[in-house]
């Protein structure tokens, strides 16, 4: 536990570090395009992730997991990945672009050209420079993991600030820039990762079905995923029902309430990999119990973070953002109890993909974005913002309950999952073990 402790300290760090990096980049990118061409890129990296997330299949988690399960089949395994990804992704990304074209047809006269270079490039660049760090995952090198994932983030950067610095921003400029970063740090990611892979890279026909078994609803779960996370559903509901006031309004909530994600996103990069440990060192029983204890310890650090975040909020949103959102509080209020939902949904995920039921994550993912649409149908137009935040709430909801129903069908976990005072007294006593992990960490990175 000690272990997945350090790990998980890791990670929150590093997620909080990127937080801080994406909060540089989109203030200097905000501030050099302009409103129209912030909404130029933006249309080009939504949705051109958005179509290389579909056209993956599924296929990073799905080397993960193998990975996990037989470390030392992690080369063949990555090649046969790759060799997937290529040949079945590259029809899906061409219908993909197609779609993409067909609901932006309003707008895509000024984007098209781009977004097309835009999603091919980041295709074959994710192709080559996402797996490796799925084998580092399935290995729970978390450390290193941590680190790879970090330097797109630091690359674009450097991009922007140079853009900023010189004057040279534009979003033909940005696309390339990005591409030629990302490049890179694949690059230096497959060199590092090469050599840790054992066995033999070939082709393993064997693995196929069962990659793609697990690989497929994984990538089918990323439509209701990126409807529900970051609000985007409701943002499109209420962009077309209420005003472009409103609109603001609910953009500066989802962003404060996304700050109480940063740590079960945090434990959730962890939980995959370790119960896959668990699971293939000491068996079922062992990979549930320690699940266990990990939920209640989130549903703990959940409940803390989000009463800090109900206490704080009336005074840091007028602060921050300005006087003007001062009516967003109401919604933040309600739009922090969904991120602490969600929060949990999160990890129990994670599990789920550690053990395999990859279907029932899509169809907690489905579960939650029905529900949402439903309540967001039935509240917004009486209750306006405040019913945006029961809505989401509620569906958040809908989608947790599945999720944990499938976990309990498949391994013996205690129904009650409310944290007692033996988890209470760990999550104490871990805390100053959990500071120092992460401060290693930081160290560690900065030293030469």
């Amino acid at each position: 536990m000690r272990s997945f402790r350090n790990q998980v300290a890791i990670t929150v760090i590093s997620n909080f570090g990127l937080s801080a990096l994406g909060l540089v980049t989109g203030t200097l990118l905000a501030r050099s395009l302009g409103p129209a061409g912030r909404g130029e890129l933006a249309t080009i990296q939504v949705w051109g992730a958005f179509g290389v997330t579909l056209a993956l299949l599924g296929l990073p988690d799905a080397l993960a997991y193998r990975v996990g399960r037989e470390p030392d089949r992690a080369a063949e395994s990555w090649l046969t990945a790759g060799v997937l990804a290529a040949i079945l992704g590259t029809p899906v990304l061409l219908v993909a672009y197609w779609v993409t074209n067909f609901v932006l047809t309003a707008s895509i006269g000024s984007v098209g050209g781009l977004l097309a270079a835009y999603m091919l490039g980041f295709f074959v660049l994710n192709v080559v420079g996402s797996l490796p760090l799925s084998v580092l995952q399935g290995l729970r090198d978390m450390t290193g993991w941590n680190v790879l994932r970090g330097l797109p983030a630091l690359g674009w950067m450097s991009v922007t600030v140079y853009g900023a610095v010189t004057g040279s921003v534009t979003v033909p400029f940005l696309v390339i820039g990005f591409l030629t970063s990302y490049g890179c740090a694949g690059l230096v990611s497959v060199m590092l990762v090469w050599r840790r892979a054992k066995g033999s890279f070939r082709f393993a026909p064997e693995l196929v079905r069962e990659m793609l078994r697990y690989g497929l609803p994984v990538a089918v779960s990323a439509v209701p995923y990126w409807l529900v996370r970051g609000g985007r559903l409701a943002q499109l509901y209420v962009s077309t029902v209420l005003d472009v006031t409103s609109l603001g309004y609910l953009a500066v909530a989802v962003t404060v309430a996304e700050a109480n994600l940063v740590v079960p996103q945090g434990v959730a990069s962890v939980v995959f990999p370790w119960v896959l440990g668990d699971l293939r060192h000491d068996g079922i029983e062992r990979a549930a119990g320690q699940f266990a204890r990990i939920i209640r310890l989130t549903v703990l650090v959940m409940a803390c973070s989000s009463c800090l975040l109900l206490l704080t909020a009336r005074w840091v949103i007028p602060l921050w953002f300005g006087e003007a959102f001062g009516p967003a509080v109401s919604t933040v209020l309600l739009l922090i109890g969904w991120s602490a939902i969600e929060g949990v949904r999160t990890v129990v995920g994670a599990a789920l993909r550690g053990l395999g039921r990859t279907g029932t994550v899509l169809l907690s993912d489905v579960v939650s974005a029905v529900g949402t649409a439903f309540f967001l149908l039935a509240s917004v137009p009486n209750l306006g913002l405040v019913g945006v935040g029961l809505g989401t709430m509620l569906g958040a909801c809908a989608g947790t309950y599945v999720a944990w129903r499938g976990v309990r069908t498949f391994v013996r976990v205690p129904a009650n999952l409310v944290p007692g005072p033996a988890d209470v007294g760990f999550a104490v006593a871990s805390l100053g073990g959990f500071v120092r992990s992460g401060w290693r960490f930081v160290v560690g990175r900065m030293e030469p």
